[in-house]
């Protein structure tokens, strides 16, 4: 063969030295070296540059194509190798080679081109190449040529030639080391003939070829790498087949189908590259070599055969038939045994067998080993079956007993414990059966006849279900049990046949009584039918003695009862019941004034009535009929006093301004009479309607109702398939997937409404309950999610859906929240995870359709139902997770911009554009009215773990993987210009920097409560919430309009009021004091004082630096002095170690700020001097106590109540000519003083 053109085609021996340096990054370490600049270069004999490739991090060199000629000589390949970590000293490795054709894989060549001996040495404190030289024979390490080459039917098994000096040569001032490949190649095919046959007929002109190089150090230091270094990192190559076993053949072998072990056992496991050389123009371009594809080349093996029998003969073991195959990719490697292994021992040779198992699970392996000692295995798990049972069937036939209804519940606590509960069902396989009771859908015991506790004065409902241990289950219909509270016995009284009558003065009159006691449980009258005259009318007659239940008695109004101007005479009777529970009625008889002049008496004008409260209502609780509550406004146009005012509704009559009674279902006509002092008197009816009773749906009915709803979300996700990208794109759903998710929507919000009731009449257990919400919140979420790629007719529809899904889901975890309080019961795991997915849906759901609505009151409902999720989240025990706060951040991110949005756009010209969120920013900045209303439709973060101490733990909150308590102490110990915390009247401040030694934040495990310790300053407060803030909102300190402080740093705001220095010794004391105590959620103290009266107040900003903050010890209390209006009119907290507190009053409703701003009026609270600023009206100070509703409190409140529930009613209370107010809700009246400005 001419030298000039042999193996011209075949010069990627060079190439591939190249590819050797290739790999991905690393760190460099000892034994490490890199090709220079991450190329190499082909040279001809003369030292020219043919071609430079590049060789890639991967260990894949870029494609390689060569022109062929007839004056072309075989090149050689120079590349620079660098020392990157190697240590000095001798360093050997042997090089391999792989070709083979694209088109034909019998065209192979595989070779080992000898060992390279490469010494580095330290030259000027710098380890340097110093020499690479082959080694040659008679050397150590040396080892032969050897090299494997096929082409079709003909092929060199093994051919071992010399290695010579002149095969390489180095530059020792360039580091060039050139691999003359040519010398290598001419030398191997002038000594064998066969080889040069082969290698001129397998290897053409105009064809691709695949290459593939091994590096293997041979001896020298232990760690020997080799890659290629590019910009200070260095990339190793990859290895061969480092997972293979270690064993002949199997490694490098396999990779590059060496298909030899003698030649594979030298290169074992070695550094490798590849790619691709195409030679002349051919045609059709070659295929790309991409990654080094690792192959062991083990036998393939597999089991075939069925891995689950059924033992059908009753005895043990049973025989199974397996079966498996068993192939090898490997021309040369056929399959030299298989077997089948059980416990690691061989029970079976053959790729089929018959093996005896037990019944249960086996573990069986199957092993092939080939030809070269190549071993795979693979197992199955075989399952051995007794015959299948008949499916489970569930209980039936459910019948629950319960005592007869109502219960009469006498001890003076709520609800009552008793028997005469039992269950009775069958299974239809002879199950044994357990029954678990539930009484207002909380278990509540156990047992075919158990005694049950029934906490509830009123409805309770009862089921079971009745389980037979295999996981059937039923739940039996729900009974409605009555604990009815003992009732006071029905008393009449009449006076000449009515409630009232006008007589003259020495007139007789006859009074009727009547007594029946609703339970029968009156033994005797016992009492008396006494009388009442108004202020100067006369003392009245005596005290008439009334031995029976039933009678009548006439009285002589003479001049020695009354005197001659007339007047009223009120006449009272009482009858006790056995337990001690009074009733009592009145009647009136109005006396006319003797008149002796002769004159006609002028008219009177007959009273006035207004009937307030709603008369329709919709039957809610478990038991038909509705609590109802009337409320009669009387006016005189004479001025004349009111001496009756009297109901009659359902044979019964009551005297009083206020009707509070159960009434049926249907229509009920209700009568109020009213008479004044001069005998005029009007009346009125009123038709009380109230909804026919529509039961709450049962367990079973919920559960129906999940699988239809969860069908609908199915079916909902189905069509939404592509919404992500019409969202992306602007684009519209079509109709028919707005209409669906109109319908999904409609049902989710019937259920929450359905499922509220069914959760306070106790017929659905909160497993269910939460199962259900979670349900629905997966619609709420598809859907709001298809709102954003819908017309606005149809955004608006889904967004008011969603909306009221929300605030139904709210109100049902809040009910679910009571009720697992109530019930002293701790969610499970599941029903824990439940509630975090469903919450997390609903608050994502509120959050996206706050950005489809321009009303302020649906971006403050949704903020509502948002927090109210919240908190009921928290009041189930449940803590949050990072989904969650995710989740929470958000929604309130996108509710509280939508409300900074439409709050600035109302003070926007017609056509003008919204701002940008910075200029919203600048906006909130400065009005701080607005930025109020913005906190106020913010989310609270609840904590990570949920426990009963009264303050907000900073560290259980966590934003971001960092506690709150972390980002405060970072905010107070940051740098720059020292600032105040509070300045001198409390009211403002800015964040403190300071030094970490100088200011320090201790948190009270007991409470949650904390110290807040700064230079000159020292506070006792406690974080009252934590909120997600946006962006647009703008960091510093502040005092909120209730005189809260809040902090915004970097999207979060931290609420904080001041409390005692130690709150667990001050709960103590004021428990202790027989008063029942609440922290409220804005740091306010409520006390209960009993009687329905309660103290309202707030610990004041008290700077307590310099003081004994450690150790309060003992609680003392100081009262107040002063007027009640003053700024000094406090109680005193007082430590025994000398630390002092101040507790100003407080107002006492929650919505009293909020009540205030929709009067348009931005009511302040000052806790320093407890003054309450209405800009405008003036200020005032509150009272500590608020006292139950006088009958005439509860008029002006029915009459005159807001949004809210509030009524304030002015007065001058105190007489000090300054307009004091009285703010009265349903729950108690409070007076706010006048103070002078």
């Amino acid at each position: 063969m001419n030298n000039k053109t042999r193996f011209k085609k075949k010069l990627l021996s060079q190439v591939v030295a190249a590819s050797l340096l290739a790999g991905a990054g690393t760190a460099s370490q000892a034994g490490d070296f890199a090709l220079a600049n991450n190329s190499v270069a082909w040279l001809d004999t003369n030292g020219n540059t043919l071609q430079t490739v590049t060789v890639g991090a991967n260990g894949v060199a870029s494609s390689a194509t060569l022109a062929t000629n007839p004056g072309f000589v075989v090149p050689d390949i120079g590349f620079q190798l660098n020392v990157v970590d190697a240590a000095p000293g001798d360093y050997f490795v042997r090089i391999g080679l792989h070709v083979e054709s694209q088109t034909n894989e019998n065209h192979v060549l595989n070779m080992t081109m000898g060992v390279a001996r490469v010494i580095v040495a330290d030259v000027g404190g710098t380890n340097v190449i110093q020499s690479v030289n082959m080694v040659t024979s008679g050397q150590a390490n040396y080892d032969n040529i050897e090299i494997r080459a096929r082409r079709g039917n003909l092929s060199l098994a093994t051919e071992d030639f010399e290695a010579k000096a002149n095969m390489l040569s180095f530059d020792g001032a360039t580091k060039n080391i050139r691999l003359n490949v040519g010398t290598i190649f001419n030398a191997l095919s002038n000594n064998n003939a066969l080889f040069d046959e082969i290698m001129n007929g397998a290897f053409g002109s105009g064809a691709h070829y695949d290459y593939g190089v091994l590096i293997q150090p041979v001896a020298g230091p232990t760690t020997v790498r080799v890659g290629h270094e590019n910009g200070g990192t260095f990339s190793l190559f990859p290895r061969v087949m480092a997972s293979c076993p270690q064993i002949s053949d199997l490694q490098s072998a396999n990779v590059f189908n060496l298909s030899s072990s003698a030649l594979a056992n030298k290169i074992p496991s070695a550094h490798a590259a590849i790619g691709t050389l195409t030679v002349g123009s051919p045609g059709t371009a070659a295929t790309a070599q991409t990654a080094i594809v690792e192959n062991c080349h083990l036998p393939a093996v597999s089991i075939t055969s069925a891995t689950s029998f059924t033992n059908d003969t009753g005895t043990e073991p049973y025989t199974v038939a397996v079966t498996a195959t068993a192939t090898d990719a490997d021309d040369y490697h056929g399959i030299a045994s298989t077997e089948w292994l059980v416990g690691g021992n061989v029970v079976a040779t053959g790729t089929s067998a018959n093996l005896s198992l037990n019944n249960g699970d086996t573990t069986v392996t199957f092993r092939a080993t080939d030809e070269k000692g190549g071993v795979s295995t693979t197992s199955a798990t075989i399952t051995v079956s007794e015959p299948a049972p008949a499916p489970n069937q569930a209980p039936e036939g459910l019948a629950i007993g319960a005592p007869s209804s109502p219960i009469l519940d006498t001890d003076g606590k709520a609800g009552e414990t008793l028997g005469g509960f039992s269950a009775t069902a069958t299974d239809p396989d002879g199950d044994d059966l357990t029954y678990e009771w539930f009484v207002n859908g909380n278990s509540a015991g156990s047992g075919a006849s158990p005694s049950l506790t029934l906490p509830v004065d009123g409805a309770n409902t009862v089921f079971f279900i009745a389980s037979d241990g295999k996981g059937g289950e039923a739940t039996s219909d729900a009974v409605t049990v009555e604990v009815r509270e003992n009732q006071a016995p029905v008393v009449t009284l009449t006076v000449n046949g009515g409630s009232s009558t006008t007589v003259d003065y020495d007139q007789d009159v006859t009074f009727t009584w009547n007594a029946v006691d609703p339970e029968g449980r009156m033994s005797g009258p016992g009492t008396f039918l006494t009388f009442a005259t108004d202020g100067d009318f006369g003392i009245g007659p005596g005290p008439i003695v009334v031995d029976s239940t039933s009678g009548s008695s006439t009285v002589s109004f003479s001049p020695v009862t009354v005197s001659e101007s007339g007047g009223t005479v009120t006449a009272n009777i009482q009858f006790t019941d056995d337990f001690n529970k009074a009733g009592t009625a009145t009647a009136v008889v109005i006396v006319r004034a003797r008149d002796s002049s002769g004159e006609e008496p002028p008219a009177n004008n007959n009273p006035t009535i207004e009937i307030v409260g709603p008369t329709s209502y919709e039957d809610t609780d478990a038991l038909a009929g509705e609590a109802v509550t009337l409320t009669a406004n009387v006016t005189d146009a004479d001025g004349d006093d009111i001496v009756l005012r009297q109901w009659t509704a359902l044979g019964e009559t009551s005297s009083g301004a206020v009707l509070s009674r159960r009434f049926p279902d249907g229509d009920t006509p209700v009568t109020f009479r009213a008479v004044d002092s001069r005998g005029g008197e009007s009346e009125t009816v009123v038709t009380v309607n109230v909804a026919t009773f529509v039961p709450a749906p049962s367990n079973t009915e919920v559960l129906d109702t999940i699988t239809q709803q969860n069908n609908d979300n199915e079916n909902l996700q189905q069509q939404t398939g592509n919404l992500d990208e019409l969202i992306q794109t602007g684009g519209t759903v079509s109709q028919e997937v707005a209409t669906t998710t109109t319908t999904a929507a409609t049902k989710a919000e019937e259920t929450t409404r359905d499922l509220q009731k069914a959760v306070t009449s106790g017929t659905v257990t909160t497993s269910t309950a939460l199962k259900a919400i979670q349900s629905t919140s997966t619609t709420t979420t598809l859907a709001s999610n298809v709102s954003k790629a819908s017309t606005e007719e149809n955004k608006a529809t889904i967004t008011t859906t969603v909306s009221n899904t929300v605030k139904n889901a709210a109100s049902t975890f809040t009910a679910l929240a009571t009720r697992t309080t109530q019930g002293g019961t701790k969610l499970s795991d599941e029903d824990s995870n439940t509630v975090k997915t469903a919450s997390t849906n609903l608050l994502k759901s509120a959050g996206d359709v706050s950005q489809n609505t321009t009303s302020k009151a649906q971006i403050a409902e949704l903020a509502r139902s948002a927090n109210e999720i919240i908190q009921a989240t928290k009041n189930l025990g449940v803590g949050a997770d990072e989904t969650v706060v995710n989740a929470v951040r958000d929604a309130s991110a996108s509710i509280a911009t939508a409300a900074a949005r439409e709050a600035i756009r109302e003070t926007l010209s017609e056509g003008e554009e919204l701002p940008s969120d910075e200029e919203i920013r600048q906006v909130l900045e400065q009005n701080e009215d607005l930025l109020e209303d913005v906190f106020n439709q913010t989310l609270e973060i609840p904590p990570t773990v949920v426990d009963d101490r009264p303050a907000v733990d900073p560290n259980n909150v966590q934003v971001g993987g960092t506690s709150v308590l972390d980002r405060l102490r970072a905010l107070f110990r940051g740098t720059g210009g020292q600032s105040t915390l509070m300045v001198s009247d409390g009211r403002t401040g800015t964040v403190t920097a300071v030094t970490a030694e100088e200011s320090e934040i201790v948190v009270d495990a007991e409470t949650g409560a904390v110290t807040i310790i700064l230079p000159g300053e020292t506070y006792a407060g406690a974080i009252v919430a934590v909120r997600s803030v946006p962006a647009v909102v703008p960091n510093g300190i502040r005092i909120r309009r209730d005189g809260r402080g809040i902090i915004v740093t970097d999207g979060i705001a931290v609420e904080l009021a001041p409390v005692a220095l130690n709150l667990g010794g001050f709960t103590t004391a004021v428990e202790d004091a027989g008063f029942g105590f609440t922290l409220r959620n804005n740091a306010t103290i409520s006390l209960d004082l009993g009687g329905g009266e309660r103290f309202s107040g707030a610990f004041a900003y008290d700077n307590l630096t310099d003081q004994d903050v450690s150790n309060c010890g003992a609680i003392s209390f100081t009262d107040p002095t002063g007027p009640a209006n003053s700024a000094g009119y406090a109680y005193g907290v007082n430590c025994a170690n000398g630390v002092t507190q101040k507790v100003q009053p407080f107002v006492d409703n929650a919505d009293f700020f909020q009540s205030m701003e929709a009067l348009g009026i931005a009511a302040r609270a000052n806790r320093d001097n407890g003054f309450i600023t209405l800009p405008g009206i003036g200020r005032f100070k509150a009272s500590f106590f608020v006292t139950p509703l006088s009958e005439a409190e509860q008029v002006f409140h029915a009459i005159n109540k807001d949004e809210f529930g509030i009524a304030y009613q002015t007065m001058d209370l105190n007489g000090d000519g300054i307009v004091d107010y009285k703010v009265i809700s349903a729950n108690g009246a409070q007076i706010l003083y006048g103070a002078a400005d």
